[in-house]
């Protein structure tokens, strides 16, 4: 498949950066929860979600994989945001089990995400863009 030059000058002028730094950056996030980590910056996801919006170049001229691309910020942005919402200092004890639904609705979308990426990287890659360095799988 012929991913044409629109793809690959997306790729290689900072899409690659910004799709593996936004893996590596959600993954990070993730494995801490799953590792039962009670305090989690998340300041390095928004940084990375942040820059993916900022990126001049930021329409990949594929539409299936530009959809994936979108949907998985999206699902990030969205379960970042119910994560912070859930974690407001000073919860009542009558709101606990309000936020205890809100994490795990949260931390869900951002595995979620994290699958979107994984699956703009699998697209990218089955166009002819192999990255300079892999995120792993």
């Amino acid at each position: 498949m012929d991913p044409g030059p629109g793809v690959i000058q997306w790729y290689g002028t900072g899409g690659e950066k910004l799709l593996h730094g936004l893996i590596s950056a959600a993954r990070t996030a993730r494995g801490r929860h799953e590792d039962g980590q009670v305090v989690i910056d998340l300041g390095p996801l928004s940084a990375r979600l942040e820059e993916a919006r900022g990126y001049s170049v930021a329409h990949i001229p594929e539409q299936k994989t530009h959809a994936a691309w979108t949907k998985a910020r999206e699902r990030l942005s969205t379960g970042v945001g119910t994560v912070l919402n859930a974690s407001r200092l000073g919860v009542s004890p009558t709101d606990q089990n309000k936020a205890a639904e809100g994490f795990a609705i949260g931390w869900a979308e951002i595995g979620e995400g994290i699958q979107g990426l994984k699956e703009t990287d699998d697209r990218l890659r089955a166009l002819g863009c192999l990255p300079t360095k892999d995120p792993g799988k």
